[in-house]
């Protein structure tokens, strides 16, 4: 199946929606960390940093839609690492020309890391767009919680860091 879109999480397309050590909003990239991501090192994580943080991350993904009335599958695969504990949501909706919403759909929820910070966890989902389009967006959101380690009293402190990767396969 040719892929319709691949992408990383990036300072462009995430932000912070909740954080337990500052207000929410955009992401800081930090130095390069281990595990890749399929050859990618450059995690995000929140301006502030501190031991046993929790920060929500919002990114959102987009690639056209059909102009035609047809039935459409997709495959949407997400690959992502963090340090400590990562728990991935995520939903497809299919916006007009307008960019009003006709369509949302649900495609994973809740899938974790177990708290391996050494590891590239992945979760997948199919999907049929059986809808009449005459173009607009698809977007994919994928909200992530990341909850970092607890390293107080410990110096220094043991930072947190997310990447996540997006891969939309169509037969079209």
């Amino acid at each position: 199946m040719p892929i319709a879109l691949q992408a990383f999480t990036n300072t462009a397309n995430t932000v912070r929606i909740a954080d337990s050590a500052t207000a929410p909003g955009p992401v800081v990239t930090v130095g390069p960390q281990i595990p890749l991501v399929d050859g990618n090192s450059s995690y995000i994580w929140s301006p502030v940093s501190v031991s046993g943080q929790t920060v929500t991350f919002r990114s959102v993904f987009s690639l056209g839609a059909p102009l035609l009335g047809i039935a459409l599958p997709l495959t949407v695969f997400y690959a992502y690492a963090g340090n400590e504990t990562v728990s991935v949501t995520g939903t497809l909706q299919v916006l007009d020309v307008l960019g009003v919403i006709v369509l949302t759909i649900p495609l994973f929820s809740g899938d974790t890391n177990l708290g391996n910070p050494l590891n590239v966890s992945t979760i997948a989902a199919d999907t049929l767009l059986a809808a009449s389009i005459l173009g607009g967006t698809i977007n994919i959101t994928i909200d992530a919680v990341v909850t970092a380690p607890i390293t107080t009293p410990y110096e220094p402190v043991n930072t947190g860091r997310y990447l996540g990767e997006i891969t939309v396969q169509t037969i079209v």
